[in-house]
């Protein structure tokens, strides 16, 4: 469950901007399946030097000048790399994530391992919700793009490619809804089609 991408009242979980009385309904990350191109090129990263260096070897086509050693060396700094690629993008992974809470919708990014923004607004802000699931890859993993549009000068929020977009924007109005009622009604009569 902890590195699940859609987990619902995710139990001893607290952010660092949460306030008093501020329950988390929703997290949510990047689906899994958008973290496929890192975790290939992962592997292939390991996978390259087992297949190379034997076939150097066994052709003989290093230098006579180029000791074991340094072969051993270039190995160990290839391998620590790709660990540091692969740790640094899962990171990114887990981190960046959206939440909805009882009184807010909170968009953590990090940008890099040494960045972040973190775009808030509060329930009672939202004017528009709207979610789109497009192509092939998108509809038969069930994942998307949920917008929230805000009023005033506060930023739109944008969960980028989440499980579930459908459910997302449901559980968003259910606490819409609570916080409220008038709003929420009426979008909901505008948009009954397709929340169904």
């Amino acid at each position: 469950m902890i590195f699940a991408s859609f987990v619902h009242r995710p139990r001893g979980l607290r952010f660092e901007t949460q306030i008093k009385d501020e329950d988390i309904i929703l997290l949510l990350r990047r689906h899994p399946i958008t973290q496929i191109s890192w975790v290939f090129i992962s592997i292939a990263l390991v996978l390259t030097p087992l297949l190379l260096v034997p076939l150097i070897l066994e052709l003989g086509v290093l230098p006579s000048f180029i000791a074991f050693n340094l072969i051993v060396y270039t190995l160990i700094i290839w391998y620590l790399s790709t660990f540091g690629y692969a740790f640094m993008r899962f990171l990114l992974w887990f981190y960046d994530v959206d939440l909805v809470t009882n009184q807010r919708l909170v968009d953590i990014e990090f940008p890099s391992l040494l960045s972040k923004e973190e775009t808030a607004t509060r329930i009672t802000q939202i004017e528009d919700i709207t979610f789109r699931r497009t192509g092939f890859v998108r509809t038969t993993f069930n994942f998307g793009d949920v917008f929230i549009q805000t009023a005033g000068a506060k930023p739109n929020i944008d969960f980028e490619d989440v499980p579930e977009p459908a459910s997302v924007v449901r559980k968003i109005l259910e606490v819409w809804e609570k916080n409220e009622p008038s709003k929420a009604h009426a979008f909901l009569e505008k948009h009954k089609d397709e929340l169904e």
